[in-house]
């Protein structure tokens, strides 16, 4: 039974998470690529990294959008005890990577969450708030929202989705979170600590919000 539980939730967030790769979604032309390696993925336009373990989580796969990778995203999972999918989203933020203005990322964010409830039946949208967080020594302004679902397909329980963005010069950098409703408070400590421990060496950059 409980491993029926995690093949539902997993089938959860794929289908969460779908249906917007990143800014432009992905090239008609071209077929999202997915890269299983062993050590840390290092992302080709800012040297992002999407390391094999994050706190509780471990990396299964990363999926390239783009033929360059400039659009990919990290797919995690923690233990079977916790019950919690992630995926890390980094993108160009604009088509010619510079950096947003306010507004840009505001309408941004809103097409992110208009892509949430019109992939997936069923969803609440309970709130969205400016969220500050550390991440990599700088201090950046992002939003998150919290969506839940009463079930979704097997999973006959309540779960809850968490979804920030952030932008740092001109590259977004999204997290999407999954987990059973009745776990929240928990989860989200760890979750916090995923977004919290991304690497960016990239000391020249600047917020950009």
């Amino acid at each position: 039974m409980r491993r029926n539980r995690i093949q539902a939730l997993l089938l959860f967030a794929v289908g969460f998470t779908v249906a917007c790769a990143g800014a432009f979604g992905p090239p008609e032309a071209f077929s999202p690529r997915r890269v299983e390696l062993t050590g840390t993925y290092v992302h080709p336009g800012t040297s992002l990294e999407y390391p094999e373990r994050i706190g509780v989580f471990r990396r299964l796969f990363v999926t390239e959008y783009d033929p360059d990778g400039y659009d990919s995203s990290g797919h995690y999972a923690s233990p079977e005890s916790l019950l919690i999918t992630a995926r890390v989203y980094h993108y160009p933020a604009t088509v010619d990577v510079t950096p947003p203005t306010s507004d840009e990322f505001v309408d941004h964010y809103a097409q992110v969450l208009a892509d949430i409830t019109s992939s997936t039946a069923g969803g609440k949208l309970i709130g969205t708030e400016w969220e500050p967080r550390e991440i990599n020594s700088f201090e950046l302004n992002g939003l998150h929202s919290i969506f839940e679902f009463e079930e979704f397909g097997t999973y006959h329980a309540p779960v809850r989705s968490h979804v920030y963005l952030y932008v740092l010069d001109g590259w977004y950098l999204k997290f999407r979170f999954t987990h059973p409703a009745d776990i929240d408070v928990g989860a989200t400590e760890h979750e916090v600590k995923l977004i919290e421990s991304i690497r960016w060496p990239r000391p020249d950059s600047q917020p950009a919000i």
